[in-house]
């Protein structure tokens, strides 16, 4: 990390690089997620606490899982109401809010920009970025753990709790590959 801190936090349950290099986005339980400069130590430059006024319901939605547009233009949160939430990454304001029908656990952003692949437990969710709706539901055989796109946005890989790594296409949504017992 340029061999300087950048910030002194504990508990951090994700994190994600902002393409540029410029900061790092932190995911800490039950905390609003904060961006962290990587020129000066400890500098915060934002905070995303949820502004909305929610009827009949006292508590607001906290973060779950995050991830970068690949151009660095994006930030998408899942949060525990079940949605997305696409930040510009200027001043970290909400852009569009997409309601899933359960809490993404990870989440990850294809490098064209075309899709959102949200993990739902057994399922993956692909969204459609431009249009915010569901293009397809994948189902695994698994919990999802993590999933990523290729660099060329072609394939999607995808970790699952039952030790396998599958590799989908992204133009058919078809599982391509599956290696067992990647422990």
């Amino acid at each position: 990390m340029r061999d300087i801190p950048v910030a002194e936090l504990s508990k951090i349950k994700k994190i994600s690089f902002n393409p540029t290099g410029s900061s790092v986005a932190v995911l800490r339980e039950n905390k609003p997620i904060r961006v962290y400069s990587f020129r000066i130590k400890n500098k915060k430059l934002f905070e995303l606490k949820e502004e909305r006024k929610f009827k009949g319901v006292k508590e607001k939605p906290m973060p779950v899982a995050m991830c970068y547009g690949a151009d660095a233009r994006n930030f998408i949160v899942s949060n525990t109401f079940g949605e997305i939430v696409v930040y510009d990454t200027r001043e970290y304001l909400p852009q569009a809010y997409i309601q899933g029908e359960e809490v993404a656990t990870c989440l990850a952003m294809s490098s064209n920009n075309y899709f959102i692949a949200a993990a739902t437990g057994k399922n993956i969710d692909i969204w459609n970025f431009q249009t915010k709706r569901k293009r397809t539901t994948i189902p695994m055989p698994a919990v999802v753990k993590e999933l990523t796109f290729s660099d060329d946005a072609s394939l999607m890989a995808v970790v699952s709790d039952d030790n396998r790594l599958t590799i989908i296409d992204t133009k058919t949504w078809d599982k391509k590959y599956i290696f067992d017992d990647m422990r």
